[in-house]
Formats: structure tokens, sequence, C-alpha cells
């Protein structure tokens, strides 16, 4: 936020039926206790819900091995209970942290004209190009943590006849989501991009192959081979 506002542009159009103009006009006054109040109230949210997950800290920094390797990562068993919960945590808390601050960084850029709504879309500074693809670049990178932790989350997934990977996973699961990491690299390094090519085309081209491939490969081709090569003979499969 604060980056925000320091990058705003000098000048900004004054047009009394912009909804922009009249929220600038009404928190420039006041800005400074409205985001000293955003920071503690954002501070205190995120500290509770952080707080209350201090038992999953405590078995990851104290974590001890087990001495039993899963069959299919050939990971000890101690990193499901003591430390895949703290690594899962930590990436869906930073996630919604990015997307709370996509969504501010927005509004303070249309409140100070560093986004502006004329003609066919939204045009954008060089600044607020530069801040927004970071962080939806940032939140990308997430995106592929959280894939690569996916698959171990499979290990210790509850089935009808048993827990953990069935041979749709092994087969289908995994494999997709070793594609969609890479993917999401690639759409995550698309985004950083345009902090030099000034241009969104090349991003927008990565989001929407990493939603398509996350449609196709993550869910459309597991369910093909769940419901046509395991569901006829699942005991056997």
């Amino acid at each position: 936020l604060y980056l925000a506002y320091r990058t705003r542009p000098d000048s900004v159009p004054m047009r009394r039926d912009d909804p922009a103009y009249r929220y600038r006009l009404a928190l420039t006054p006041i800005l400074k206790p409205v985001l000293i109040a955003v920071g503690v109230i954002l501070t205190a949210f995120a500290g509770s819900i952080a707080a209350s997950h201090w038992d999953t800290y405590k078995m990851w920094r104290n974590s001890t091995p087990f001495g039993v390797k899963d069959p299919q990562f050939h990971k000890d068993a101690s990193f499901y209970v003591f430390q895949y919960p703290w690594w899962r945590f930590l990436t869906s808390f930073s996630f919604a942290m990015i997307i709370i601050t996509v969504i501010a960084v927005l509004f303070v850029n249309y409140v100070y004209g560093g986004i502006r709504m004329a003609g066919r879309g939204p045009k954008l500074t060089r600044a607020a190009q530069v801040h927004l693809s970071v962080l939806v670049g940032l939140g990308v990178l997430l995106k592929a943590v959280s894939y690569y932790l996916d698959r171990f989350g499979l290990m210790i997934h509850s089935r009808k006849l048993f827990d953990g990977p069935g041979f749709t996973d092994i087969h289908a699961r995994i494999p997709s989501k070793n594609i969609l990491i890479f993917v999401a690299i690639v759409c995550a390094l698309l985004f950083f991009s345009a902090i030099f090519l000034r241009s969104w085309t090349l991003p927008a081209i990565g989001l929407g192959l990493l939603a398509l491939t996350s449609i196709l490969i993550g869910a459309i081709w597991p369910a093909v081979m769940q419901g046509f090569q395991v569901k006829p003979s699942e005991p056997d499969k």
C-alpha cells in the first residue's frame, strides 16, 4: 500500500463524475489514520490465524525422523506428520496475503490515478504495472509450490478401500501436478518479464495456459482414467 501510494502519478484528471475522484477527495485528509487502522486490523487478523497454528509450527520445528520411508517419494514418514502440515499452512497463508495485497493495491492505484478507466479498458501507469506484475508473479510462484505439495497430500488421502495414493493418483494426478508446476513457473516468469517488456500480452497468455492446463490435465485426465480404467476393476487397480 505504501509503495502504491508513493508511486502514484503527480497529476490526475479531476472529474466530479469520476468515482475515483470522490474517493480521493474523501480519503486524502484522513489517509494516515486510515492506513494505520487498516494495518492494525490486517495484522491482528493475520496474527490470530497464524497464532492458531502454533502447534503445527512447533511440530515442524522439533520434527524427528521415524526411519521409515514411503514407497512413492522415498520421504521419511515423519515428513507427513511434522513437516507437510506446516509447509501447507505457510503456502496457503502466503497466497491469501498476496490476494489481499493485490486487491488493496488495485484500490489505491484506482483512487490515486495509477489505474484509469478510459476507452476500451483500464490504463495503468508504468509503476502500477511493475508493482502488480511482481505481486501476481509471486502469487503464481506460490501456486507452483502448492502444486508441488499437492503431490505429497495424495500420500495421506483417505479412500474407500485404503489410505494413500491409488492407481489414478500415481499414473495421472502426480504427473499432472508435475506438469502444472512447470507451467506455473513459466507463467510467473512471464509476469516478471512484464517489468521489462511493458506489455501484459505474454503474462495473459501464460495465465490462460495455466488455467487451460489445470482443467485439461489437472481435472479431466484423472477423471477419465478413474472412470474408464479404474472403476471397472477398482479393487484390482
